[in-house]
């Protein structure tokens, strides 16, 4: 994604000089001592200050021209076009991480107290028959007001890339209070 941040480069390189000039003006009159007068250093004390407030500033404006994902990864969505002025906060793009995925099930009251966090899990999905192993991250302590379920998420290594976010997947968790499977169908990933 390209960001014109050449006015705030500028601004930058601007400010940095003038930090540049304060600071020898309050170092040419520091040397110079008493002869000359205290307000004098002050004003050169006080410009210099400033000068770095200002260069902090621009740095400020100049670093948030550039646009940067916090991950790495793929992009799915470009909100916005070329030459749109984007809004402070605004999401611009929707970064996708493929290389772990985390599914999402939803577990009844009965089932809940049966799954704990690193448990083993299987996933497979129609598209890819080939069962993919994972662990359970964390389960929800309160259910859903609207579902009265229990929601879980597992964590999903998908390195090989066979598995995208939105398919259908039949999710087997093993229970740890005997070789029982508990079975979730049709939640998405």
């Amino acid at each position: 994604m390209l960001v014109d941040s050449a006015s705030h480069n500028a601004r930058l390189r601007q400010t940095e000089v003038e930090v540049e000039a304060a600071e020898r003006e309050y170092e040419r009159l520091k040397r110079i001592g008493d002869a000359v007068p205290a307000i004098n250093l002050d004003q050169a004390d006080t410009r210099l200050k400033a000068a770095r407030a200002a260069y902090r500033a621009a740095s400020i404006q100049a670093s948030r021209a550039v646009v940067r994902a916090p991950f790495a990864g793929s992009v799915d969505t470009l909100n916005i076009e070329a030459g749109e002025v984007a809004a402070p906060g605004a999401p611009l793009v929707r970064m996708l991480d493929l290389d772990t995925l985390m599914v999402t099930v939803s577990l009844s009251d009965r089932d809940v107290m049966a799954v704990k966090p690193d448990q083993a899990v299987t996933v497979t999905t129609d598209a890819q028959m080939a069962p993919v192993t994972g662990k359970v991250t964390r389960v929800r302590r309160a259910a859903d007001t609207n579902t009265r379920a229990f929601e879980a998420e597992i964590e999903l290594d998908n390195a090989a890339g066979g598995l995208l976010p939105g398919m259908i997947a039949t999710v087997r968790i093993q229970s740890q209070l005997d070789d029982a499977q508990l079975v979730v169908r049709n939640d998405w990933l």
